[in-house]
């Protein structure tokens, strides 16, 4: 990794403070290059910081802006963020200093033992105190110290390290100077060793750069999987959405999976474990245990672990003898192989849950074993578990039908059914035609999108509203889409279009177009009643009668609509799995009222799209299910999406709130 897109910087952290005085990096050589300072958005010293020994010496620079907006010759140096690029060798050393403030130049240095570096010091007379993260360097050819050849080093001053990369060659940044040295420098410089922050650094940069949450779909348990012994300790997570892997600049990449037997019989390169208090992979180094090995080590520290709870043990390996840190469960461990002359990881076990209750109190000993859940065993079942079948729209587009008949797993929903209280004004139901209202018609429509299905459903283009008939004389929508409308009303399509006129809006008494603009509805009266027949425009029906009520509805028989682009007309979806919680949605940027009262509504995501679909979807638009009402089929008004969205990306679902008609039934019925 190449720094982190040149917002970012590190530095001693003698070299920041908090005095309150405003502090500007600047880039380049001043005065030759102009309109270089950046401004600084805030500095991460380390907590561990002691400015009386320079124990810690390091602090993180976010830039509020990148400085190649201003100078745009600057690169971001390179981190050594894997474990084949952290190694401890110091080849390759350089220096990179100033010439008397004219030019930056990397001169060859060399590593100078503790010993030697020490000793030096005390020819002048100094006692330099040499702490466990940092190293003495000093210029290979030590001749050069006068007049223009002076290399200056101020503290904080980089020193790199060449990687080579197949034909290319690359800087790494392997520590900095801790104390400046003037013209000629007489002593070693002490630097500190990046290699031992890169966790400290990544931990504190991933909330902008390295993290990204994804929605779980679904969680699979091992059907086998016991808590004592612990056997098949693994599940499967299916996100919503798949990720986007083709860029190349992302951090998200997936782990190679050992399928063939080669790989398994292969013996790895390196065993490497995930820290759980970074977000880097590989930052220790393991060797694996036979089951006996690995139960009497348990006991000879003083933990008796059952033998059959043992599938998987390691160790730290000889060679590191680092401190133990902390895993969280599920943690990987990674084989290292080396395939087709690249190294690659595969992965190799799951950290075990158990180690907790066993080795929670590792008091600093690197030989108590980690255990694992040894994914060799479990690579049948992943394999028969996971299913690339392609996304199959048509079963979404088919309303006909319950989302159980067409085979969609609702079982992830806290709950499907949803059960309806009486409403208050029943009297007024007979205002409403049962026998003309929400009619299906012999319209098919699994297969392509259609205009004739919803004669009820009407749009205000110019808004991008929806709005919908549920009577001779009413419309019903968002109040956002009929505040202060005049407009006409546009039903139909493809040269049967009808525009109906509005003679008065009533708006819901508790909207606010200042203040909560997102929810709430509003009727319209119509100047003249619609006169139901084969052509004209017709309502959906209210649930508001007994018989509807009574039996409640189930979320995943719900149905949304939208346009298809491409096609030019409607595509209606049932819900299925689509529902999620409200939390998933993203809301609109708002007050916090606004968002108050999304918090009531229901969250859908918008239907899965075939390669080249493009959906869009009007605010205001319908969301309804069928019931049966004098044994027929009719179709019931259930909310109103709260805001338009559009998607061209047939990988990504969005989710969309929808206003629930429930909440007003009683006032639409009153007036």
């Amino acid at each position: 990794m190449c720094s982190d897109a040149g917002k970012r910087m590190v530095r001693g952290g003698s070299c920041t403070s908090d005095d309150g005085v405003k502090v500007e990096i600047v880039f380049g050589l001043v005065p030759y290059d102009s309109d270089t300072n950046v401004q600084i958005q805030r500095i991460i010293v380390h907590p561990k910081f002691n400015s009386s020994s320079n124990e810690n010496d390091i602090a993180l620079i976010e830039l509020l802006n990148s400085p190649k907006a201003t100078f745009d010759r600057s690169i971001p140096i390179c981190l050594p963020v894997t474990p084949e690029q952290r190694n401890n060798n110091y080849d390759s050393l350089y220096m990179s200093t100033s010439i008397q403030v004219k030019f930056f130049s990397p001169i060859n240095a060399s590593y100078l033992n503790n010993r030697d570096c020490r000793r030096k010091y005390a020819q002048d007379g100094l006692n330099v105190s040499l702490e466990r993260k940092q190293f003495c360097a000093e210029r290979t050819d030590p001749s050069e110290g006068n007049g223009l050849d002076c290399y200056r080093l101020p503290a904080g001053t980089p020193l790199l390290q060449v990687k080579r990369y197949g034909n290319t060659s690359k800087y790494m940044l392997r520590g900095f100077n801790l104390f400046r040295q003037m013209c000629p420098p007489t002593k070693p410089s002490v630097f500190i060793d990046i290699n031992e922050y890169i966790d400290w650094i990544l931990y504190h940069m991933r909330y902008k750069d390295f993290t990204k949450v994804v929605e779980v779909k679904k969680i699979t348990v091992h059907p086998d999987f016991t808590h004592f012994p612990r056997r098949h300790d693994v599940a499967l997570i299916r996100f919503r959405n798949p990720l986007d892997l083709t860029n190349w600049e992302s951090t998200i990449r997936p782990i190679c999976m050992p399928w063939t037997e080669s790989i398994r019989t292969h013996v790895p390169l390196s065993l490497a474990l995930s820290t759980s208090d970074f977000i880097v992979s590989g930052s220790r180094q393991l060797r694996q245990l036979n089951s006996n090995s690995c139960q009497q080590r348990f006991l000879e520290h003083g933990y008796f672990i059952n033998h059959q709870s043992i599938s998987l043990c390691a160790v730290h390996s000889d060679e590191e003898r680092q401190r133990p840190v902390s895993v969280v469960p599920g943690a990987p461990i990674q084989a290292l192989q080396k395939i087709k002359g690249q190294n690659r990881y595969f992965l190799r076990g799951l950290q075990h849950y158990y180690q907790y209750n066993a080795t929670s109190i590792r008091d600093g000993n690197v030989y108590i074993p980690y255990l694992f859940t040894d994914i060799y065993p479990e690579l049948n079942w992943i394999l028969e578990s996971i299913r690339f079948a392609p996304r199959n729209n048509l079963l979404y587009r088919t309303v006909h039908h319950s989302a159980s008949e067409l085979g969609i797993d609702v079982s992830i929903l806290e709950s499907d059914q949803v059960n309806l209280m009486p409403i208050q004004h029943t009297a007024n139901g007979r205002l409403f035609n049962y026998g003309a209202c929400g009619a299906e018609t012999p319209v098919n429509i699994s297969n392509q999108a259609t205009n004739s299905i919803f004669p009820w459903y009407g749009t205000i283009n110019s808004r991008r509203c929806a709005v919908t008939l549920i009577s001779e004389w009413y419309l019903v929508s968002l109040a956002a889409c009929l505040y202060n409308y005049t407009g006409k009303i546009k039903f139909g399509n493809d040269g049967k279009e009808q525009l109906l006129t509005i003679e008065k809006v009533l708006i819901h008494p508790e909207f606010d177009y200042r203040l909560n603009r997102f929810t709430g509805i509003a009727l319209a009266l119509l100047s003249n009643p619609v006169i139901f027949n084969g052509i004209n425009p017709r309502p959906i029906c209210l649930p508001i009668a007994d018989e509807v009520r009574s039996p409640g509805y189930k979320r995943s028989n719900l149905i949304t609509v939208g346009y298809l682009r491409n096609h030019g007309g409607l595509l209606a979806a049932i819900v299925g799995d689509r529902y999620t919680d409200v939390n998933n949605c993203q809301n609109p940027i708002g007050s916090v009222r606004e968002r108050n009262a999304l918090s009531s509504t229901m969250c859908i995501y918008t239907p899965p799209l075939n390669i080249g679909e493009r959906y869009d979807q009007y605010k205001g638009s319908p969301m309804f299910n069928v019931a049966i009402i004098n044994g027929m089929k009719r179709h019931f008004l259930r909310g109103f999406a709260v805001y338009a969205i559009s998607n061209d990306n047939h990988d990504s679902d969005i989710p969309v709130n929808y206003v629930d008609i429930e909440n007003y039934l009683d006032w639409i019925t009153n007036h």
